[in-house]
């Protein structure tokens, strides 16, 4: 039951989960904001929707009660289809559980979408953490809004861990979440929401990977 306007302007989310909190000014308008909940929001499902594309990339687990007790359920397991979530028929979600990264982790939600509020046509969570040669030792990559859930991009983080952020290296990611088969719909046809994750991607990772160099150099 929390609302969106309460994650907001909590100082706590905001240091210990910046990425969740850059993601709620995303989310509809400021009256979207009083009256929307984070349960709400993850039990509604929507494909494009901000918090469900963070929970994915943190793996965050979610807690939901039932007439036969409480149960857990990771990020990864909670679309069971289109607007569906791991709920039966006798369940609530009752909380989320994330596990904060690292206080030098770099982090960026961007996405786009026709007009501020709507919801978005793609979009990108991206969390990185480097080492002590600026080198990915840690990656997360989430793209919304292109299939009936958020996409984890696995292969994609995998590649990173051990290179350097480049241009070129952002741009042969942003290309493998480009090729993603999308959805299409009446206003957006699919080749364009594919092409947009990519666009996405790229600025995430690049601005990921500059705020944890930020912070690695004393600037954060």
């Amino acid at each position: 039951m929390t609302r969106q306007r309460d994650v907001e302007f909590s100082e706590v989310i905001g240091r210990q989960l910046p990425m969740l909190h850059e993601a709620i000014l995303h989310v509809g308008h400021r009256q979207t904001r009083n009256r929307g909940t984070v349960g709400g929001s993850l039990c509604h499902l929507d494909p494009a929707a901000e918090q469900v594309s963070v929970i994915a990339a943190f793996d965050a687990e979610l807690i939901v009660q039932g007439l036969s007790g409480q149960r857990r359920i990771a990020a990864s397991e909670w679309p069971l289809n289109f607007m569906t979530p791991s709920l039966s028929p006798d369940e609530i979600l009752v909380s989320v559980r994330f596990t904060p990264w690292p206080e030098a982790h770099g982090w960026a939600f961007m996405e786009f979408a026709r007009r501020h509020g709507d919801f978005a046509i793609a979009s990108a969570a991206a969390l990185v953490l480097l080492d002590g040669e600026g080198r990915f030792s840690r990656v997360s990559l989430t793209i919304g809004g292109v299939g009936l859930a958020p996409i984890r991009m696995t292969e994609v983080e995998q590649a990173l861990v051990g290179q350097r952020g480049g241009d070129k290296v952002f741009r042969d990611a942003a290309a493998a979440c480009a090729q993603l088969q999308a959805t299409g719909d009446a206003l957006v046809p699919a080749y364009y929401r594919s092409h947009i994750a990519g666009v996405m991607a790229k600025r995430a990772l690049a601005t990921a990977h500059a705020r944890a160099g930020d912070f690695r150099g004393g600037l954060h």
